[in-house]
C-alpha cells in the first residue's frame, strides 16, 4: 500500500512482535525500481519472548540490505511505545532530538483501557481521549510522522463509527487523510489468532491536511480471498466534512455501484453453457436464500444480520431483481 520511498528513509514499527511486517516492508522497498539508499528501522516491543526472534529479523534484514547495496540500521527498543512517544510528543519533537519518521507500519495490540489507567493518562498528555489501546498506538504513531509521512495499519474497524472513538477520529483526521482502505468482512479470520470478533481493515494514510478527491476502498472475505471488490469513492463520501463526529463510511460492497450484464447477455450466456434461466418462482427462492446467506459470520449478531439483509434487499430492489411478496 505504501507509495514509493526513496533516498534515506526512517521506518517505525511499534509493537513489532517478531517483525514480520517490517521485514515485508523492507523487502518491498528493495524491490522498487529505485530502492532507498539507506534505511533506518526502529522497532518497539515489550514482550520478552519476542525479542530473540525480532533481533534475528533485524540481523537478517541487515544482511539482505547489505547484499542489495543499501545501508541499514536496525534498532530494537524494549520499552513502552506509548510512554516513549508521549514523552517526545508532549514537548517539541525536533528540539527533543527525536527525528520524525517517513513511514510507520503497525498491527497494534487490541484491548480496552480504563479511564484511570497509565495508557489513558499518556494519551491525555498529547490531547487525546480514547478507550482502546489500538487507537492510542495509531495516534502516537501518527504524531511521530513527518509531514507527508505514510502509515499502513491493520486494525479492527470499530474506530470508524463507534461513539467512544469520536475523540480519536477528530484527533486523527485533523492531520491524516486516508488514501486506501481494505476491509476483511469475516469477523474471525483476519485476526484468527486474536479474540477480535469484528470486521478488520488495512488502511494507508498520509500525514497531510489536503483532502484528496477520491479514496480507494476494497474488500474481501479474508486474506485468502484473491478476488476483492474494488471501488473509488469521493473522499467527502468517506468522511463528510460537515459531520462533527467525523464518521468514516467504509462501504466496499455496494452492489448498486457495480456494472451488471443485461438480461439478454445472461440469456445468451445461459444458452452457450447449456443452461436456461430460472423461472420467477425459482429466482424468488434463490434471492430469498441469498438474502439470509449474506449474514455470513454475523449470525450471532441479530442486529447486524438485519442490517445486512436490509442492505442486500435495497440493492436487489434497485437492480430490479427483488419482487415484494403480497
Amino acid at each position: 500500500m505504501f507509495t514509493p520511498l526513496t533516498g534515506e528513509i526512517r521506518l517505525l514499527d511499534p509493537g513489532a512482535g517478531l517483525g514480520m511486517l517490517s521485514a515485508a516492508l523492507v523487502a518491498s522497498l528493495l524491490a522498487q525500481d529505485t530502492p532507498p539508499t539507506a534505511i533506518t528501522l526502529t522497532t518497539y516491543e515489550i514482550d520478552e519472548a519476542m525479542l530473540p526472534g525480532l533481533n534475528q529479523m533485524l540481523a537478517d534484514v541487515a544482511d539482505v540490505c547489505s547484499r542489495a547495496g543499501v545501508t541499514f540500521v536496525g534498532e530494537l527498543r524494549n520499552e513502552d511505545f506509548l510512554e516513549a512517544s508521549a514523552a517526545a510528543m508532549s514537548g517539541d519533537l525536533f528540539a527533543a532530538g527525536v527525528e520524525p519518521y517517513d513511514a510507520v507500519i503497525l498491527n497494534p495490540p487490541y484491548r480496552k483501557i480504563n479511564v484511570d489507567s497509565k495508557e489513558r493518562e499518556l494519551c491525555r498528555r498529547i490531547g487525546l481521549e480514547t478507550s482502546n489501546i489500538y487507537t492510542a498506538f495509531l495516534a502516537m504513531a501518527a504524531g511521530l510522522l513527518r509531514d507527508g509521512g505514510q502509515m499502513v495499519a491493520i486494525v479492527p474497524r470499530s474506530f470508524a463509527n463507534g461513539t467512544y472513538f469520536r475523540p480519536f477520529r477528530e484527533w486523527f483526521t485533523a492531520s491524516m487523510i486516508f488514501n486506501r482502505m481494505h476491509v476483511y468482512e469475516s469477523r474471525n479470520r483476519a485476526f484468527s489468532d486474536d479474540a477480535v470478533l469484528q470486521e478488520n481493515v488495512i488502511f494507508h494514510a498520509i500525514k497531510t491536511t489536503d483532502r484528496p478527491a477520491e479514496v480507494i476502498i476494497t474488500s474481501s472475505a479474508d486474506p485468502s480471498d484473491l478476488d476483492p471488490l474494488y471501488r473509488k469513492v469521493p473522499y467527502d463520501e468517506l468522511i463528510n466534512p460537515d459531520d462533527p463526529a467525523a464518521v468514516i463510511h467504509i462501504v466496499a460492497g455496494d452492489l448498486r455501484r457495480l456494472r451488471y450484464p443485461s438480461l439478454e447477455q445472461l440469456r445468451r450466456l445461459g444458452e452457450r453453457i447449456g443452461e436456461t434461466l430460472h423461472d420467477q418462482r425459482q429466482l424468488d427462492r434463490i434471492i430469498s436464500e441469498e438474502l439470509f446467506a449474506v449474514s455470513g459470520d454475523d449470525q450471532t449478531d441479530p442486529i447486524r444480520v438485519r442490517e445486512r439483509i436490509g442492505e442486500a434487499t435495497e440493492a436487489l430492489r434497485a437492480l430490479g431483481l427483488f419482487r415484494e411478496r403480497s
